[in-house]
């Protein structure tokens, strides 16, 4: 029977290093994100997008696009309005997911969900893995990556599920791993993790 893993954790936590160190294993696995940038330029989502936040959805060049660094400023500032923008793509990106996990092909198949927790998705996984990083670190990871501030790198990672406050909760019921000491230490985990899960 194939056992499906989930990878989460807060945004710069070191999911999707953990993602790629599992496919160099050989493992097949799927990240919601880049699901999500594929349904970003699918017609049917920007005129779902355009009519909750018309101001994000462009027609310049060539034509139709979403703004994505509009509609990012606008929900990580406005609960509501990044509760609105789930509603539309969490049941999307899920839908696409869950395809990709049923046509793998091995016993063995991984899928970095960043909203598992959020989204209630935890029960559809067999197995979940949860990198954790303390939050300096991750605060850095995400203005380095998304070429934002500090203080709005912050405010992402509030609005999300808090992670170190359920740290304990989570370690009761799912493989947790402390990312605080780089990327051989996290391949070393990893390595030494699926070696003794994945037979």
């Amino acid at each position: 029977m194939k056992q499906k893993i989930a990878i989460t954790g807060g945004i710069g936590s070191g999911k999707s290093a953990v993602l790629k160190i599992v496919r160099d294993l050989g493992f097949e696995g799927f990240s919601c994100d880049e699901i999500y940038k594929d349904i970003l330029n699918t017609a049917d989502y920007i005129e779902r997008v355009a009519k909750i936040f018309p101001f994000a959805v462009k027609n310049e060049g060539k034509g139709r696009y979403i703004d994505k660094k509009a509609l990012s400023k606008c929900v990580f500032c406005d609960e509501k309005a990044l509760a609105k923008l789930n509603e539309i793509a969490h049941p999307l990106i899920m839908s696409a997911l869950e395809d990709k996990l049923e046509n793998a092909s091995g016993k063995f198949v991984f899928a970095e969900v960043p909203l598992l927790f959020e989204g209630g998705y935890e029960n559809r996984f067999d197995r979940v893995i949860v990198i954790l990083r303390n939050k300096a670190d991750r605060a850095r990871a995400v203005a380095q990556r998304d070429g934002v501030s500090l203080v709005e790198a912050n405010n992402r990672m509030e609005k999300q599920f808090d992670y170190d406050k359920n740290a304990a909760v989570l370690a009761k019921r799912y493989f947790v791993f402390q990312n605080d000491g780089g990327l051989n230490e996290l391949k070393g985990w990893v390595e030494k993790w699926t070696s003794a899960v994945c037979k």
